[in-house]
């Protein structure tokens, strides 16, 4: 499957030409190889398509330190965005990824009324095919706010160079290997992936992984080797199941994963690297090393620092947990509660430490809070 290159729409650029959006941002990086410390060309744009049929944008900056990345939405709701927007991303040390978690997007209430509220929180994810950095792919996640009617977004994506020279295709590293999986926004693995490619690097020979999220597990296998096509990318798609796409450098794979939920549990949105060892580079391909990947608990967290403004209030996002966890963050983080949207989108107060308060709560949320959901905190 080729990717299909998009017009992107002409606000969109003139966004991106004006500059960054104010935005508060929690930039967490992943472990690169050391030794790595290629970089993309300045003013390299890549364009691409996502997981959802909408169109993905990244330009870089002109010393070679930042990335605007801009993502159309398809089949959008009235009164929801048509694009986000992510700008002058910190590229990471070695040029190989980008990360942006929780990124808040306030908009006045109307006309009349120009208090900024929250609107929405997006993550993003993505890596580069380290060194040529002909391609991009990763992950997007846009959670609405409390109270507005969006539909949240879990989406991959990939995207190859679109401007200068077209560096090779269909080559990547060789290897057997096994990473770590994330949840999107977060920086704790939840569990592994394990990959293979081809004999002489030019696709992908298995691919699976498994997640826990809470009581909540989540296993996917490839069921057929897949070839790399422009980049090295890779994509793979079942709608009703679960979809993936990653790009392949010169020691690891990378990419990101969204998964269908069901009754029982969310859909999700993931990001994994599988990677190399340095010391394990020199061998004569195929290379074999298998590593081992903590799988830690992502409940009962917040995905970013509360940040109070004028009036003691706070926008955040949960990680998803049990009443008592949402109580025993609220007390960590010395708060005094919180508004909580259930699945209906109707908010409840929990009071931390107030016993009725919480036998209240728990009456709407007898399964406890969903995972990443945002909330407004109050001090």
């Amino acid at each position: 499957m080729t990717i299909r290159r998009r017009r992107i729409p002409v606000g969109a650029r003139r966004l991106l030409a004006v500059g960054a959006l104010a935005f508060a941002v929690l930039i967490v990086m992943a472990a690169l190889p050391q030794g790595a410390h290629a970089e993309p060309e300045a003013s390299a744009e890549y364009q691409g398509a996502t997981s959802e049929g909408g169109t993905a944008l990244l330009v870089v900056s002109a010393d070679r330190t930042t990335v605007d990345v801009v993502f159309s939405i398809r089949n959008r709701q009235f009164g929801c965005p048509g694009e986000i927007v992510f700008a002058r991303v910190p590229i990471a040390t070695g040029g190989g990824q980008f990360r942006v978690d929780a990124q808040q997007s306030m908009s006045p209430t109307s006309v009349t009324s120009p208090i900024p509220v929250l609107t929405q929180v997006a993550s993003v994810v993505g890596y580069w095919d380290v060194p040529a950095f002909s391609a991009a792919s990763g992950v997007l996640v846009v959670d609405p706010a409390p109270g507005r009617d969006c539909q949240p977004r879990r989406i991959s994506w990939r995207a190859g160079r679109s401007n200068g020279s077209q560096p090779r295709a269909n080559s990547g590293v060789v290897m057997t290997d096994a990473g770590s999986v994330f949840l999107a926004g977060t920086s704790v693995p939840g569990g592994t992936v394990q990959a293979s490619t081809t004999e002489f690097g030019s696709g992908l020979q298995s691919f699976s992984f498994t997640y826990q999220l809470g009581e909540c597990t989540y296993v996917r296998s490839l069921p057929r080797p897949l070839r790399y096509d422009y980049g090295p990318t890779f994509e793979y798609s079942d709608p009703s199941s679960w979809s993936f796409a990653g790009v392949a450098s010169n020691d690891s794979i990378a990419g990101g994963i969204v998964v269908a939920g069901d009754r029982s549990c969310p859909t999700v949105a993931l990001y994994y690297v599988a990677q190399i060892p340095r010391s394990a580079e020199a061998t004569a391909p195929p290379v074999t090393f298998v590593t081992s990947a903590s799988v830690t608990s992502m409940r009962g967290q917040f995905v970013n620092e509360p940040v109070f403004d004028e009036t003691f209030h706070a926008p955040v996002v949960f990680t998803g947990g049990t009443v008592d966890e949402l109580e025993g963050a609220l007390l960590e983080w010395n708060v005094r509660s919180a508004l909580v949207p259930d699945a209906a989108g109707d908010r409840w107060l929990l009071e931390a430490g107030i016993t009725p308060s919480r036998d209240a709560f728990r009456r709407h949320f007898p399964d406890g809070v969903a995972p990443m959901t945002a909330m407004t905190l109050a001090r």
